[in-house]
């Protein structure tokens, strides 16, 4: 449910219509006297807008002001392609980078360095794998091939073995921030 307020102190539910249909909002920022909302639509990222211009003041919520939100822009595809680095490294790595490249097939060529792997022993390592589309913003390697670069043999630190927790590494991209989140918890940037 979305709520608004004219005054910040009397908060008044938005009235839903079709525009929200299978919609879910994942946040909110203020811009100047509007609002922006970020989530999805149909399984696919929207970004709605406040009209500047509300009006009613009324206690209730037949007065609540009304909330004038756009419809979704048109889906732009997502360039998954560049070099990517991690924001927020694990205690277990040094300097993480990232190269993907568009394949014909509209799959995604992924290489992902680690100068100082502590699955390696400390050795630099590279991760490589085929990326495919499962849903738009989402991109899934079923099963990356992760090599420490001295020949020795990658061993997880915790928990299940490594190859496990590879497993379908995705990777999903957030429009307001221009960036990519994986499913270890990693942000990238380019």
């Amino acid at each position: 449910m979305i709520w608004t307020s004219t005054d910040g102190r009397s908060w008044f539910g938005v009235a839903s219509d079709d525009r929200f249909k299978g919609a879910s909002a994942k946040g909110a920022v203020s811009w100047g006297s509007r609002f922006v909302v970020g989530g999805f639509k149909g399984g696919k990222p929207a970004i709605w807008i406040s009209d500047s211009e509300q009006s009613g003041s009324g206690a209730d919520a037949s007065t609540a002001p009304a909330l004038a939100i756009p419809t979704p822009a048109p889906d732009q595809p997502v360039d998954f392609a560049g070099t990517w680095k991690a924001t927020d490294l694990p205690r277990d790595s040094s300097h993480l980078t990232m190269e993907v490249i568009a394949l014909a097939d509209g799959s995604y060529d992924v290489t992902i360095r680690d100068e100082l792997a502590s699955v390696c022993s400390g050795a630099s390592s590279t991760m490589t794998g085929v990326a495919e589309a499962q849903e738009p913003g989402r991109i899934v390697i079923q099963l990356p091939d992760y090599v420490c670069d001295d020949g020795s043999e990658a061993q997880a630190l915790s928990g299940p073995p490594l190859e496990e927790q590879l497993r379908n590494l995705s990777f999903s991209y957030d429009a307001l921030r221009d960036a990519l989140f994986d499913s270890l918890g990693l942000e990238w940037t380019r």
